[in-house]
């Protein structure tokens, strides 16, 4: 009974903020549709892709208990998020040069802003297994829709999306090796590439580059990638098998 009355609560609060930052959300497209920055087709998406990521947010907040506010670290990620969803908006129309300085922006705010959320649920002790799978999703899904905008642009090959999809491909060969789905430490190693790969998307993004450079900064990032999740499989793996060696 009375964990429902703190998940009541901290819904009640979570809801405040996804109808807050919603609100700005919709302001900003708004105004961005009028002067005809934006389609109404893709700020309509970026708006349904926003309610589906508020919706999730609330339905998993049991994962948050024992707190009872949504916190900072949580509306900052939120904030986050509607960056992202906004950058997946951009997929269902055209993307000119002028929408690719702004997916380049927002996209290098959410990479400048990563870590800050962390840092503000230590400082706060709002830290939780929800806020931490909420920052990594948000990270991810940040990583495949910058693949998805350069695919989509013709400034990067179909091979760019495997950036974005690493993490699901990997999460997906769980099911097959069951190694795989033990839990990870926490890796300096892997907090750095996913920035540097994230900044060469970011890099790839911007019109001024030449196709070929852009190209080689998007490949810098996926042998960044490879390397990285190489490393977290091999150790997995082995975890498993070397006590059967002995």
């Amino acid at each position: 009974m009375a964990d429902n009355a703190a998940l009541s609560t901290l819904r009640a609060d979570a809801l405040l903020y996804v109808g807050a930052i919603g609100g700005v959300l919709t302001a900003v497209l708004g105004a961005a549709s009028s002067i005809d920055h934006l389609t109404v087709v893709q700020g309509v998406t970026a708006l349904a892709a926003y309610l589906v990521l508020g919706f999730t947010i609330v339905s998993a907040l049991a994962a948050h208990l024992p707190q009872r506010r949504f916190g900072a670290a949580n509306a900052l990620t939120l904030a986050r998020g509607a960056a992202v969803v906004t950058l997946a908006g951009f997929l269902a129309g055209p993307i000119d040069t002028r929408l690719s300085w702004v997916a380049a922006l927002l996209a290098f705010l959410c990479i400048a802003l990563d870590g800050v959320d962390g840092w503000l649920a230590r400082r706060y002790a709002t830290v939780s297994p929800f806020g931490a799978r909420f920052d990594m999703e948000v990270d991810a899904l940040l990583m495949l829709v910058l693949g998805l905008l350069l695919f989509v642009s013709g400034t990067v090959g179909a091979w760019v999306l495997l950036i974005g999809a690493a993490r699901y491909l990997f999460v997906a060969a769980g099911w097959l090796v069951p190694a795989l789905r033990a839990p990870l430490p926490y890796s300096g190693r892997r907090r750095v590439v996913c920035v540097f790969q994230g900044l060469a998307l970011v890099l790839a993004l911007l019109p001024v580059l030449p196709p070929l450079i852009a190209a080689l900064a998007a490949a810098a990032g996926l042998a960044a990638t490879a390397w990285s999740f190489g490393i977290d499989t091999l150790r997995l793996i082995h975890a498993q098998t070397a006590p059967s060696a002995n």
